[in-house]
């Protein structure tokens, strides 16, 4: 359910970044990859630095993490799916007829997902791939399979904080790009910007442009030169671009 508290909703998406609890038996491991890491310090060389490595265990410390982290994240992802499922009310003969009406490039992405969700590092960013591809499924209007793709590597790699400005940037700019075509006015987004700056704190400090500079590396936004003096120097101006808007309704909307 959408939280129409904008404080609440922040509060809640960092709270899902649980990556300090990733790693069982933390201390042991601790032990372990420092004592790997100080034999690959004395390492004359990088062959020599591996075969330090491998004495030491560092190979197998790995795999144990990988693999523990990856199935944890597997059991999420088959959770958030149950529950997506049970939103939706899909029966077994439900879902079966959906996938038979796809072809074989769509079912890849029921693998991408999995592996997606296997790799995402936070709860949440697993419940937006399981959403997504869920809305994939039963929509009569998924996108092409490589937008899809691309979808589902960045609701894996997104970070509660960026999806979190992206939901706001929508709210307030996408009816005007929309109504413009995906060309809107630079006025228009300058104002936009501006309110965003007074209503959100997150908008008027410094990190908002790192969060900006991710979400155009997706391609999700895009940056916008304002008049001389209509800003100061302290944030950036950025637009939501069309396919933000539709990998927000994709992905998002429903959960930011």
């Amino acid at each position: 359910m959408q939280n129409d508290d904008p404080s609440s909703a922040l509060a809640a998406l960092n709270d899902s970044e649980d990556r300090s609890e990733f790693l069982p038996h933390k201390a042991l491991i601790a032990t372990g990859l420092s004592a790997a890491f100080g034999a690959v310090a004395a390492a004359t060389t990088g062959a020599d630095a591996i075969l330090c490595a491998t004495a030491a265990g560092f190979f197998t410390i790995a795999a144990g993490i990988t693999a523990s982290v990856g199935e944890r994240r597997q059991r999420e992802f088959v959770s958030c799916l149950h529950n997506e499922f049970h939103r939706r009310s899909v029966t077994p003969e439900m879902l079966e007829e959906k996938l038979k009406s796809r072809d074989e490039n769509f079912h890849e992405l029921l693998a991408e997902a999995v592996v997606r969700s296997s790799e995402a590092k936070s709860a949440e960013r697993v419940r937006r791939i399981a959403h997504l591809l869920t809305a994939f499924i039963f929509s009569p209007y998924s996108p092409q399979v490589e937008e899809a793709r691309v979808m589902l590597e960045i609701a894996g790699n997104l970070f509660d904080m960026d999806a979190f400005v992206l939901g706001r940037m929508w709210d307030a700019q996408h009816a005007d790009i929309e109504r413009r075509q995906g060309h809107p006015e630079l006025n228009d987004i300058v104002t936009s910007w501006r309110k965003l700056r007074e209503a959100h704190s997150e908008f008027r400090e410094d990190t908002i442009n790192s969060s900006c500079a991710r979400l155009q590396s997706h391609g999700l936004v895009m940056r916008v030169e304002p008049g001389m003096g209509q800003f100061d120097l302290q944030t950036y101006v950025c637009a939501i671009t069309d396919f933000g808007i539709r990998f927000y309704l994709w992905c998002l909307k429903d959960l930011n």
